[in-house]
C-alpha cells in the first residue's frame, strides 16, 4: 500500500492547482461549490508549468500532507523536485530553455572529449575547438542580451498599461536593470 500516499499526493496536488479546465471547482475540504478565480483558470491552460506563488501554496499543502500521514516525505520532494524544474522564471520563459543551453554546451564538451580519447584530435585541438565554441557563443551574447533587454522593456510598458506596477516602479525595475547590466558589462571587461 505505498502507493497509495502518492496517488493522495496525485490529486490532492491537481485538485489544489486547478488543473482541471472546469469552471467550478471543490474547496479543500470538499465544501460547497466556488468559483474558480481567472488566474486559476489561466494556470489551467499552461500544462506542467507552475508560478512561484502557485508552487509555495502546494508546497505548503504538501508538507502539512507529510506532517498528517497522507504523503512520505520522498513522494513531496519528487513533486516539489518536479514543480521547481517547470516552474516559470520571471520573465515568462521555461526554466528548461536555460538548462537546454547548459545541455547543449555540456554535450559539446562531451564530443570533444570523445573526440580526443578516441583519438581523432589532439588534446591542443579538443582545447582549440572548445575555445572556438566558446567565442563563438559569446559573439552571440550582446545580441541576445538586446534581445532580453528589449523583451523587459515591452514587459515593463504592458505591466504599466495593464496597471500591475506604476510608472515609478517600472523606472525603478528599469534602473536596477541597467546596474545589473553595467555590472556585468564591467566584470566581462575585466576579463577580455
Amino acid at each position: 500500500m505505498k502507493k497509495t500516499p502518492s496517488l493522495v499526493l496525485s490529486i490532492s496536488l491537481y485538485a489544489s492547482l486547478a488543473l482541471s479546465c472546469a469552471p467550478m471547482t471543490t474547496s479543500a475540504d470538499d465544501g460547497p461549490l466556488q468559483e474558480v478565480s481567472k488566474s486559476q483558470r489561466s494556470g489551467a491552460t499552461e500544462a506542467r508549468t507552475f508560478t512561484r506563488e502557485e508552487y509555495a501554496a502546494a508546497a505548503a499543502k504538501m508538507n502539512k500532507m507529510v506532517e498528517a500521514g497522507e504523503a512520505s516525505q520522498e513522494d513531496v520532494n519528487r513533486r516539489l523536485g518536479e514543480m521547481r524544474r517547470t516552474m516559470k522564471r520571471a520573465d515568462g520563459q521555461n526554466r528548461s530553455k536555460v538548462s537546454s543551453e547548459r545541455e547543449k554546451m555540456a554535450g559539446v564538451r562531451k564530443r570533444i572529449g570523445i573526440a580526443i580519447e578516441s583519438g581523432k584530435i589532439t588534446p591542443e585541438q579538443g582545447r582549440a575547438r572548445w575555445t572556438a565554441y566558446m567565442e563563438s557563443q559569446n559573439k552571440n551574447a550582446p545580441a541576445a542580451a538586446q534581445k532580453r533587454y528589449d523583451s523587459a522593456i515591452a514587459d515593463l510598458f504592458r505591466m504599466v498599461e495593464e496597471g500591475e506596477v506604476t510608472a515609478d516602479q517600472a523606472l525603478q525595475r528599469l534602473k536596477r536593470m541597467r546596474a545589473r547590466m553595467e555590472k556585468a558589462e564591467s566584470t566581462s571587461g575585466a576579463r577580455d
